[in-house]
């Protein structure tokens, strides 16, 4: 395939209720979406899910769209590429957010050409599950609203729940949850919030039976993190600490981590997200998928990716509506009594409605040969 066309839409999402965790707060979501088009007219999308801010990562919005248009873009145009994880050889991973969305669009024009699967092209030998039952996370929040939200989405069927927490105050509102629900599962979230002059409090939380605990303290050195996870029993879950396979090796090695937040954009794509799989695999590392507050087009490949029959859980994957007042993909990314099936179509099983993308792009560029 020989790229012709390459478009930007940065685009504006309010979302429906604050999403606060202890470094930040969302009440809107912006991202890019790239669609590239070949000679053919054929076309895939990917989406730029980096942060307004880098609180998550060193990326953000204007990073990310200022070495598209001022570098990558044209290292696009007029490319012949036949097998779209060729990209990583063309691109170096700098900006991991960025090449993996235009790796995604990649991927997906490659499927629609071919009118094959994305997970057929990507786990050609892998039996996948039928369904994936999805998982809410909520953000920080008061007692009153938690137990709200608890109650409304596990009568909707879910049963397993992602919890931010924080120092100091999160402790007594967590243990009245666990209590009010027994029958449920959960996972906490820290966010680097703790340090490791709070293992009392830690252990208190270790105590309770959870999923994993992620990303719990802010750390100097990964060895810190070793030696938390030896004081606990509940496995540390990493995130936004592995940026890339070889911080992932090192955790291993340095036994910090148990448990591995998987999401492409950080990584840079798919084909990293592979050689991650690969290595948890090895080395009896749980892994499962997780999302970032993107539009479907993004979180269309972590769902995909949530049905190889491995994970340890399906993620905090939910429907697109509790987010948004819209959903850019048809059919929408929509969870049923939590459950989920995967579309019969080809590549990531959607289609982009261009009518809805227009509608909430905030800013366009379009550059072709």
């Amino acid at each position: 395939m020989k790229i012709k066309r390459v478009e930007l839409f940065k685009i504006h999402l309010d979302i429906k209720f604050i999403f606060t965790s202890s470094k930040s707060s969302l009440n809107k979501r912006e991202t890019i979406v790239i669609k590239i088009t070949d000679y053919n007219g054929n076309h895939g999308y990917g989406e730029v899910v980096a942060f307004n801010k880098p609180f998550y990562t060193d990326e953000t919005i204007d990073s990310s769209l200022h070495i598209l248009e001022n570098d990558y873009i044209d290292r696009l145009l007029n490319l012949q590429i036949d097998d779209p994880l060729e990209i990583h050889e063309i691109i170096d991973n700098k900006y991991p957010m960025t090449i993996a969305a235009i790796e995604a669009a990649l991927i997906d024009l490659f499927c629609r050409t071919n009118n094959i699967k994305a997970m057929d092209y990507l786990f050609d030998r892998e039996v996948l599950k039928e369904k994936i039952k999805g998982g809410i996370a909520l953000g920080d929040m008061e007692y009153k609203a938690l137990y709200y939200n608890i109650k409304k989405y596990s009568n909707e069927g879910y049963e397993r729940f992602k919890l931010k927490i924080k120092p100091k105050t999160s402790l007594p509102k967590i243990i009245k949850i666990v209590h009010d629900f027994p029958e449920l599962r959960f996972l906490l979230d820290a966010n680097r919030s703790f340090t490791i002059d709070d293992i009392k409090e830690l252990k208190i939380y270790d105590s309770m039976n959870f999923i994993c605990i992620e990303e719990p303290i802010g750390y100097k050195k990964m060895k810190e993190l070793a030696w938390l996870q030896k004081q606990l029993i509940t496995p540390i879950c990493l995130d936004e600490s592995i940026m890339n396979t070889k911080g992932l090796k090192k955790a291993i090695s340095l036994k910090a981590i148990k448990m591995l937040n998987i999401k492409c954009s950080r990584l840079g794509g798919i084909y990293y997200t592979k050689e991650a799989i690969k290595i948890c695999r090895a080395k009896g590392i749980h892994f499962w998928m997780g999302s970032m507050v993107e539009s479907s087009i993004g979180k269309m490949i972590q769902v995909n990716l949530a049905f190889l029959q491995d994970n340890c859980m399906e993620g905090d994957i939910s429907s697109t509506s509790r987010y948004f007042s819209e959903d850019l993909i048809s059919p929408p990314l929509e969870f049923h009594k939590s459950y989920y099936d995967l579309s019969s179509s080809i590549s990531f099983g959607y289609e982009v409605s261009m009518d809805r993308l227009k509608k909430y792009t905030t800013y366009y560029n379009k550059k072709e040969v």
